[in-house]
């Protein structure tokens, strides 16, 4: 993902709108791409503080942004655990299936 592309998908991010592939790529793209990730990060700050101030709620965003990170990049670990072992379990009943349909020319 270029950073052009991930600075268009930050809001959507940020309001959990985007899909799991895009969101899973805006992850990947803010780890190794500071300004991204510092563009988020700023986009977040203004956002949630107004939110806050508004409800007249605390300022410690840095910790809540990081806390928020980790829990998007576990739920897409998640995902993509739970992808694989579909991928298995399909993979282990198309093997059963084509072993009893061969099995069932060769005996009839």
């Amino acid at each position: 993902m270029d950073c052009n592309t991930c600075r268009t998908l930050i809001g959507s991010f940020l309001n959990n709108t985007l899909d799991d592939k895009s969101k899973r790529d805006v992850l990947e793209h803010i780890k190794t791409c500071s300004n991204c990730n510092q563009d988020m990060k700023l986009h977040y700050f203004v956002d949630e503080g107004l939110r806050r101030l508004e409800n007249g709620g605390n300022l410690n965003l840095e910790a809540e942004y990081n806390h928020m990170i980790q829990e998007e990049e576990f739920r897409e670990e998640i995902i993509l655990r739970n992808s694989k072992i579909v991928r298995w379990i399909f993979a282990g009943g198309l093997t059963f299936t084509l072993f009893v349909l061969i099995r069932s020319i060769f005996l009839v």
